[in-house]
């Protein structure tokens, strides 16, 4: 099968923005993330508030999802059925009037500047197919707690600098907030629709781009958003079900750096063994005839080799949150580590069974 090969980039005119917010069931975190784009809105000129709309795609969210009486031209979608986040973003695309489409996930909360920075960058680079910004180092859940932080200051650090090609450019779309050509995005065929629920798609996306001649996604360090983490039970949960989709979808990212690649390989080891050295330490310490010390001792020395081998996400997290959160990264890292090992392991199994 040859892949379709989309316009260039250039040739795309801006005439303004479509912002696409698919949701389901997060009507709390939906309410604030509407009025976040309401603050960012204010600081827009009249006439690019001119040439900005909202569309909401509601995927069969229980209860429905309820629009307030805001000054912004918002339409809402409303799916019968569940269908996941590829589609609900489809038809979101669909539904665009405007030239861009920026995609902000429910749990996402924009920047007061991040509309004006993106204006701003369309206005004088409409040729930039895709632009990433960042999210905040920290989660903007109302009561987060220390996991969420942690999934914050690690994916600030995989956003900004480990999942940057050789150009410094992204690898990977994070999808949760960026901004994108409606054509160019058409031409690439939109979201696959095969994923359930939301993860897997973003990659399959970053896997088809590629493998185009020249990665066109940029990053920008000015469109900043605020993002609600999950905790612990949640964000497992996920990685358990999402762990189908990755052997199938990552792998397949040209673009990621071979860097990259041998540092995820580094974690895994590094969890597999803290993993190895708690057991051990467990059955010491039910057993009467073992010594606990020795496993807890090499268990604390792997902790430890851990938070200096991710010394940036450390170093952050210090800054961030404190030394409390630094001495329980290694441990938050080796659950989601494990837990994504043991699920593709399940699905490699049951692949092979049947």
């Amino acid at each position: 099968m040859t892949m379709f090969q989309p316009e260039s980039p250039s040739a795309t005119v801006f005439t303004g923005v479509s912002i696409i917010i698919p949701c389901h069931n997060y009507s709390q975190s939906f309410t604030r993330c509407l009025d976040a784009i309401v603050l960012s809105a204010d600081r827009l000129s009249d006439y690019d508030r001119s040439r900005m709309e909202v569309i909401v795609v509601d995927d069969a969210s229980k209860p429905p999802l309820v629009l307030r009486n805001i000054q912004l031209s918002i339409r809402i979608i409303r799916l019968e059925a569940g269908r996941g986040a590829g589609y609900a973003r489809n038809a979101g695309l669909c539904s665009a009037k405007w030239s861009h489409l920026l995609f902000v996930d429910s749990d996402v909360y924009l920047a007061p500047d991040h509309l004006p920075c993106l204006f701003a960058r369309l206005t004088s680079s409409p040729t930039r197919a895709v632009l990433q910004g960042l999210h905040y180092p920290y989660s903007a859940g109302v009561e987060p707690d220390l996991f969420m932080h942690y999934l914050a200051a690690s994916w600030y650090v995989y956003m900004s600098t480990e999942l940057l090609d050789s150009n410094r450019n992204p690898a990977v779309v994070f999808t949760a907030c960026f901004a994108i050509g409606k054509k160019f995005l058409q031409d690439l065929g939109g979201f696959s629709e095969r994923f359930s629920g939301s993860g897997g798609e973003e990659f399959e996306l970053s896997a088809r781009i590629s493998n185009l001649p020249e990665n066109p996604i940029r990053l920008d360090p000015q469109l900043l958003s605020a993002h609600v983490y999950d905790t612990a039970y949640w964000r497992l949960k996920k990685l358990w079900r999402r762990s189908r989709h990755y052997e199938l979808t990552i792998g397949k990212i040209l673009n990621i750096p071979s860097s990259f690649r041998r540092r995820t390989l580094a974690r895994l080891s590094i969890a597999c063994a803290q993993t190895f050295a708690l057991m051990l330490t467990i059955i010491a310490i039910a057993n009467p005839f073992w010594n606990p010390a020795i496993p807890g001792m090499v268990y604390g020395i792997l902790l430890i080799f851990s938070s200096i081998y991710d010394r940036r996400q450390t170093c952050l997290i210090a800054r961030q949150h404190g030394w409390k959160l630094v001495a329980l990264s290694p441990f938050f890292r080796q659950l989601e580590f494990i837990t994504v090992s043991l699920g593709m392991v399940v699905q490699f199994i049951r692949g092979r069974i049947k």
